[in-house]
């Protein structure tokens, strides 16, 4: 790969991964890979992508690291580099410090990483999705078991607001019939309408992403 080529291809990349430190700069990039990670800025970005790594990725023996640490950083970034069976010849020394014996392949690992967060972030975004999919699917499951439960009248409309009017009727109609002291008063008296029912969906998606990122990470 050309060194042009590939300095444009790591700007590209980190643009595209939400970088916006002072390595997005062509020259900067440059001067800093020419001293690896004797500069603070390229050490800086190594960090801040192999932190992202890890909450993506299950990589193993993972430790604590910050920028100051930079032989601890160093160490974590081999085994990445294993782990995720890095194509790079020039970078699999058992010493990586002296892999990093010029520019381009300074340049090279930080396309690696890049490339690599790129396609987690892709990964993880399919699967996110796939898990709202099923959460639809269960919801969907659950309206029909209510409504072959319930039998409530034929909705006006095909909405869900129709559909949830229908069984809020239904409801309303089986309650009457229990004894006035069977169900105590009800915490929310007013409905609500489609834009706080939206509100409700969204804080319930997001507990589900922020137990799901617990979980992951």
């Amino acid at each position: 790969m050309r060194a042009r080529a590939m300095e444009l291809d790591v700007l590209d990349a980190l643009e595209q991964l939400g970088y916006d430190g002072p390595l997005n700069n062509e020259q900067v990039l440059l001067k800093a890979s020419e001293c690896g990670f004797s500069s603070p800025e390229y050490t800086s970005l190594c960090l801040w992508l192999t932190l992202r790594l890890k909450l993506l990725c299950s990589l193993e023996e993972w430790t604590p690291i910050n920028a100051d640490d930079t032989d601890g950083l160093q160490l974590q970034i081999s085994r990445l580099l294993k782990e995720m069976s890095c194509p790079y010849p020039c970078l699999m020394s058992e010493n990586l410090l002296g892999s990093l014996k010029n520019k381009d392949s300074c340049l090279k690992l930080i396309l690696f990483l890049s490339s690599e967060l790129q396609a987690a972030q892709i990964m993880h975004s399919k699967h996110l999705h796939s898990c709202e999919l099923d959460e639809e699917r269960t919801a969907l499951q659950d309206l029909r078991v209510t409504c072959r439960t319930l039998k409530p009248s034929e909705p006006k409309g095909r909405s869900a607001v129709d559909i949830f009017s229908a069984i809020e009727s239904k409801m309303k109609l089986l309650l009457e019939d229990l004894p006035k002291e069977h169900i105590g008063k009800p915490a929310l008296k007013v409905s609500l309408n489609p834009g706080q029912w939206v509100c409700v969906h969204n804080v319930q998606l997001n507990i589900f992403l922020l137990i799901y990122n617990i979980i992951i990470i």
